[in-house]
C-alpha cells in the first residue's frame, strides 16, 4: 500500500501507532494512520489508490467524497471529523486512518520526517519530536504511555548499549530496568520491515483472541444519513 501510494505521487507520513512501532516502542496498534498532502490532486491521487486496493469508506460515504476540500471541512466543522477511515470490506485486518486535517502543518511534518526503508519503499515516519508533540496534544492515555516510551527509548539508545548482537536474544536474569534496556537496543537492531512483521503477527494473534477494538457501532453511523443532512449520492 505505502509503494502505491508513493508510485502515485502522493506525500505522505506515517503517524500514530505504527510510528512509534518504527521508532522502536513495540506495541499494538490496529490501524495505520496517515497524514497526507489534502492538495486536491494528491488526496485524489490517494482515494483512487486505496479504493483500489479494495479498501472502502466505514462511514456510509464514498470514499471519493474525503477528496472534496468542502466536503472534508463540513464534516470537520460539523461533525467534528479528525481522521476518515477506510477499511478491508472482506474482514482483514487492514484499516487506514486518514486526517482530515493534519495534526501539524503539513509541509513541517513532511520536512522533519524520518525516511525509513519498508521493503523496496522509501516512507517517511513523523519525527520522534513531532510525533511526541501530536500524542501529548491527544492526551489520550495510550498517547501519554506512547510518550513515556518514545522519550525513554530515545534516552535508552542515545546512552545505553548501541550495538547488541540481534542472534543472542535477551538476558533473562537482569532486573527490570536493566531488561527494559536491553530490550529497548535489542529492537533498536531491527530494520522497519521486521518491525512491521512483528506488529503484523500481534495483530493477527490480537484478532484471533478477540483482543482488538470492536469496529464502530452501525448505531453511531446512522446520523451521517439522516433526512436533513446530504446523501452519499449527493455528497
Amino acid at each position: 500500500m505505502l509503494a502505491a501510494l508513493a508510485g502515485a505521487d502522493v506525500r505522505f507520513v506515517v503517524v500514530g501507532g505504527v510510528a512509534v512501532v518504527l521508532h522502536g516502542h513495540p506495541r499494538l496498534t490496529a490501524d495505520l494512520d496517515l497524514a497526507i498532502d489534502l492538495g486536491v490532486g494528491p488526496v485524489g491521487r490517494a482515494m483512487q489508490v486505496l479504493t483500489g486496493l479494495g479498501l472502502v469508506s466505514r462511514l456510509p460515504v464514498p470514499a471519493s467524497a474525503f477528496a472534496d476540500p468542502a466536503t472534508r471541512d463540513r464534516w470537520v466543522e460539523e461533525r467534528n471529523l479528525m481522521v476518515f477511515t477506510l477499511t478491508d470490506p472482506d474482514g482483514g485486518l487492514l484499516e487506514v486512518d486518514l486526517f482530515a486535517r493534519s495534526p501539524l502543518p503539513f509541509e513541517a511534518l513532511w520536512s522533519h520526517a524520518v525516511t525509513v526503508l519498508v521493503g523496496e519503499t522509501e516512507a517517511r515516519i513523523a519525527s520522534i519530536e513531532d510525533l511526541i508533540t501530536m500524542k501529548r496534544e491527544a492526551g489520550l492515555p495510550h498517547d501519554l504511555a506512547d510518550v513515556a516510551a518514545l522519550e525513554s527509548n530515545h534516552s535508552v539508545t542515545s546512552s545505553g548499549p548501541t550495538d547488541p548482537d540481534p542472534d543472542e536474544g535477551l538476558p533473562t536474569d537482569l532486573g527490570f530496568e536493566a531488561a527494559r534496556a536491553a530490550q529497548v537496543a535489542h529492537w533498536a537492531t531491527t530494520t522497519p520491515a521486521q518491525r512491521l512483521a512483528w506488529l503484523a503477527e500481534a495483530q493477527r494473534f490480537a484478532h484471533q483472541a478477540g483482543a482488538l477494538p470492536p469496529s464502530r457501532p452501525a448505531a453511531d453511523l446512522e446520523s451521517w444519513n439522516e433526512p436533513d443532512e446530504p446523501t452519499p449520492e449527493a455528497l
